[in-house]
């Protein structure tokens, strides 16, 4: 009877003790604090010498040591042999503590296994200085609960764990959405079932500007919006009760005056067969409505360039004919002939600019094809020589080209690069002086580019106006006059083009100096 006593105040103290720890585990997740505990309460039964928590490794088929105490040498080399002898495998999968005899240095060795949802997940070895004797019915049934109770803690160790991921999970996405819905380009309002506002997202504040501390909690009727568009609005809520969704457009009044124009997208929130609020997302059309408005006046453009230059073409062609033919017939040096001459010059000039319109108008809308293929970039250079040669004579400007023939050829479109480089070759000669020489280059930069680089040493472009001429009818005061005649168009004609090759453009000029246009092409063999 008094065995039976001492027995149940052991085990009531140690359920107790057990209670605490397990409840330290809901909020504690310690490794190295939780053993330190278990450790002391198995100290209390078996009065250990040395004590050890093996993990169980299953994928290896192994026991991997987590926490030691009171181990020596002479220890440590015995508790390699239980376990090399695969004795704790052995005797962790009983599922029940075991008790093996030891030697004269230590007499018993404990082994509790540690089982987690049917699952071996580690063990306890236990080394005492007592003999299997001490360790009566009682102490085994002890030992037997401590087995179980860590089991236990350990599985709801590894739930709250698991709950805690979850809950960290679900924090995270809860987070993820609220910063979607204040980013999101659409407005977003959420009502709940008491008609009061839950969401009112930056959107709409940035585009009402209105302070979501103004709405959030409010009751819909009840805030600030301008009072016909809650009446719209309560209407298109009972009428989405009936159907999935509501699309549609409506007008908000301002508070500038301005009337905005919304698209709208309403659904009613369900849990089971309950309403339980109302989704209502408001994109602003006012930008959308600007964009076709402007596309409609881009292709109308379009349009009109096209038809512009048809018709100016062909009258063109028949003032040129005739300019060409009456020359012919002038005398030389005369009043008629002077004035044929200026007419067949602008003439030419018109349909420069007619077909630089249309090039630019390709090139803007995508429209303009592109060749590529592999090429010399020498031979087009050379070509664009040839091709300047007898404009430049007219001026006594004389050109000289040192080219890199050691390249490989590369893929690009020829007429279009002949294209910029005539046009370049072309400004170069027009901006130079009598007698002056201008230079092409071509080099591999590095392997990456090649280089092309049209020099002259005429009248030079200011720093400031250095990008300027890379934009639309662009015509440098003093620089790119209209005295030497000219469209605006060329330049970025070329800009165009060359980044079409995802090349680069740009010039260094000193004024009355030098200057330098310089092309980047990417090597694409």
């Amino acid at each position: 009877m008094g065995l039976e006593n001492s027995f149940k105040r052991a085990y009531d103290e140690l359920i107790s003790s057990f209670i605490e720890l397990e409840n330290d585990l809901t909020t504690n997740f310690n490794d190295e604090l939780l053993l330190n505990l278990y450790f002391e309460e198995l100290k209390k039964v078996a009065k250990y010498k040395a004590i050890v928590y093996l993990k169980y490794n299953e994928e290896e088929d192994r026991y991997i040591i987590i926490k030691e105490s009171g181990y020596d040498k002479g220890l440590k080399q015995r508790r390699k042999k239980i376990i090399v002898d695969g004795i704790i495998k052995w005797a962790a999968r009983l599922g029940k503590p075991f008790i093996l005899t030891g030697d004269e240095y230590i007499k018993t060795h404990i082994i509790l296994p540690v089982i987690s949802q049917n699952v071996l997940v580690g063990a306890f070895l236990l080394d005492t200085n007592f003999d299997e004797d001490f360790f009566d019915q009682n102490k085994t049934r002890i030992l037997q609960i401590i087995s179980n109770r860590i089991s236990i803690a350990f599985e709801n160790r590894e739930l709250y764990k698991n709950l805690e991921k979850r809950n960290h999970k679900l924090r995270a996405l809860k987070n993820y959405l609220d910063t979607v819905i204040v980013n999101m380009t659409d407005g977003i309002l959420v009502i709940d079932e008491k008609s009061k506002i839950v969401v009112f997202n930056k959107e709409m504040e940035q585009t009402l500007n209105y302070n979501k501390k103004n709405f959030i909690g409010k009751k819909f009727i009840d805030t600030p919006f301008a009072l016909d568009f809650k009446e719209k609005i309560a209407n298109l809520i009972i009428r989405a009760e009936s159907t999935k969704f509501l699309m549609g457009e409506l007008d908000y009044p301002h508070e500038s005056g301005e009337l905005i124009p919304f698209g709208y997208h309403i659904k009613k929130i369900k849990e089971d067969i309950n309403f339980t609020g109302t989704l209502i997302v408001l994109r602003n059309l006012r930008e959308t409505k600007e964009l076709l408005e402007l596309k409609r006046i881009d292709k109308l453009k379009d349009e009109f360039v096209s038809m512009v230059s048809h018709e100016l073409r062909t009258p063109l062609t028949s003032i040129k004919a005739y300019a060409e033919t009456l020359l012919d017939m002038a005398e030389e040096d005369s009043v008629e002939q002077n004035f044929l001459s200026i007419i067949n010059e602008e003439s030419d000039r018109l349909n420069r600019l007619i077909n630089d319109i249309l090039d630019l108008s390709k090139i803007e809308a995508g429209k303009m094809e592109f060749i590529y293929e592999k090429n010399d970039i020498n031979e087009v250079v050379e070509k664009a020589v040839k091709n300047m040669k007898s404009y430049a004579e007219t001026k006594n400007i004389k050109i000289e080209h040192l080219l890199d023939y050691k390249m490989e050829k590369i893929l690009f479109d020829k007429d279009r690069i002949l294209q910029v480089l005539l046009n370049l070759i072309n400004n170069a000669i027009k901006f130079s002086f009598d007698g002056d020489t201008l230079v092409l280059r071509t080099s591999e930069t590095d392997k990456d580019y090649i280089s092309i680089e049209v020099e002259d040493h005429g009248t030079g472009i200011d720093k400031e106006n250095a990008e300027v001429i890379f934009e639309k009818f662009k015509q440098i005061q003093n620089v790119l006059t209209r005295d030497v005649g000219g469209t605006g168009l060329g330049l970025p004609i070329c800009k165009r083009i060359i980044e079409e090759h995802y090349g680069k453009i740009w010039v260094e000029s000193e004024k009355n100096k030098k200057t330098i246009f310089k092309i980047l092409l990417p090597i694409v063999k």
